[in-house]
């Protein structure tokens, strides 16, 4: 296996079997962040494509690259956060969601409760806008106002946004209470 520099350095040349190894080390972590930010497994493959396109072509294109994880890392955010605009440009002309409500830290704790798959479909079920920026914020910790210039939307789009994800999530919630209960009888 070859180190990250010597790697970076052969596909630059389009060594195939660097190409491979970097394909093979870096696909698990690829398709995990495409997954989060997508709604459906075919819209995690388009992302997951794309982003080894991406990756590929910047790579000729980058001088130094100080950790090829986060590189990587840094690549498939960007491409699953254009795959969503373009998404959301055509979903503007469809329709406008409304409705707000606060959720306190306290009402996320079930979630650390939740078995990994659960939580995974319950994400890609939120509408598009409201599954990026739950992503953003809440696992990515990004201010809104780094949401906002990420996504081309205002600060307050995000926070109206994340405040609609968070309606959901107490449904679901109460679903999941309501749940948990009638199986202990």
């Amino acid at each position: 296996m070859l180190s990250d520099k010597a790697l970076i350095r052969k596909c630059k040349k389009d060594h195939p079997n660097a190409q491979k190894q970097l394909y093979e080390m870096f696909s698990g972590l690829v398709m995990h962040i495409a997954k989060r930010y997508t709604g459906t497994y075919q819209e995690a493959e388009d992302v997951f494509q794309e982003a080894f396109v991406d990756i590929y072509t910047s790579l000729k294109k980058t001088k130094s690259i100080d950790s090829l994880k986060n590189w990587i890392y840094t690549i498939t955010l960007r491409r699953a956060i254009s795959f969503y605009r373009s998404k959301k440009r055509e979903a503007q002309m469809e329709e406008e969601l409304g409705s707000q409500l606060k959720l306190s830290q306290d009402d996320f704790n079930i979630f650390d409760k939740l078995e990994y798959e659960q939580l995974m479909e319950f994400i890609q079920k939120l509408p598009d806008g409201y599954r990026i920026i739950f992503n953003l914020y809440l696992v990515e910790g990004f201010s809104h106002k780094e949401i906002a210039t990420s996504l081309d939307i205002s600060e307050s789009t995000s926070r109206s946004q994340l405040t609609r994800c968070k309606k959901l999530v107490i449904e679901y919630l109460k679903q999941l209470r309501t749940t948990s209960y009638e199986k202990t009888f």
